[in-house]
């Protein structure tokens, strides 16, 4: 199979996976009440560990954020919990531990929710298929509107880095775009993109341009460390142009979707 269709089909069930599926949002939730005066960080763990059934001797990794994901002056919180010990314990159980190896330790139990400081609720969307060992790099910033920050989130999955944005809206917390930084690290068919932001071309969301880019590493190193993040150079050769749709609150390829539609 040629490199440009293997891109390409990945990015076709990547940009597939960025609609919103209504069979795994989650409503707001309200947080229990403020009489008990714990932290808005105690009460996320709370809410996080009755919602997925976390007993109190289970380990987990938690992250706490603060970020304006509304638009307004109260300052929100976004969190991100990540259950690796109950992933291992699960895949042992059932004795599945070499083909969770050989998949990178792919797992959804790595969270994403968030504190609305207004509405003081907690909202939380499906969990992310990601390398559980592997911290999620989360930033902000604004991308769909300049009054509020969008989440972003850079996870590695098997030999590859993805980013996904993610958007607070009308209550919900919705994944608007997904897209690889890296992938096949260290084969022949290695693949590199750098993003930069546009003034909007069909609203005031920003366009994301993503280009080509050359990946700059040791290959020594990477074989004692198969997940080491190498240097990603830019190149002046643009691969895709991102487009918000308000309609369908995603954001969509000019063309690429035409082409998709036709199939």
């Amino acid at each position: 199979m040629k490199k440009s269709t293997v891109i390409g089909l990945v990015f076709s069930a990547i940009l597939l996976g960025c609609g919103t599926d209504a069979s795994t949002e989650t409503k707001p939730q309200q947080t229990d009440t403020p009489s008990e005066k714990l932290s808005v960080e105690e009460r996320a763990k709370r809410f996080m560990e009755n919602k997925l059934g976390i007993n109190a001797a289970e380990e987990y990794k938690f992250f706490s954020y603060d970020a304006h994901v509304n638009a307004d002056t109260l300052k929100d919180k976004v969190f991100i919990l990540q259950r690796e010990k109950y992933a291992f314990d699960k895949v042992e159980r059932v004795g599945s531990m070499k083909n969770f190896k050989d998949m990178g330790y792919n797992s959804p139990e790595n969270y994403l929710f968030l504190y609305d400081a207004a509405r003081d609720e907690f909202v939380t969307t499906a969990g992310i298929g990601a390398n559980i060992t592997q911290d999620l790099e989360v930033s902000f910033k604004k991308i769909l509107s300049p009054a509020k920050e969008d989440i972003i989130i850079d996870y590695r999955v098997l030999n590859g880095m993805y980013r996904s944005v993610y958007a607070y809206a009308d209550k919900r917390l919705l994944k608007v775009l997904s897209f690889p930084l890296f992938s096949e690290l260290g084969k022949e068919d290695e693949a590199a993109y750098i993003t930069t932001y546009q003034k909007g071309s069909a609203s005031i969301a920003q366009d994301i341009w993503l280009y080509k880019a050359k990946l700059k590493y040791n290959k020594d190193s990477l074989l004692k460390n198969p997940n080491l993040l190498p240097e990603r150079e830019a190149t002046d050769q643009l691969y895709l142009r991102f487009i918000f749709d308000p309609k369908r609150f995603k954001y969509v390829t000019p063309g690429y979707e035409q082409e998709e539609d036709k199939k």
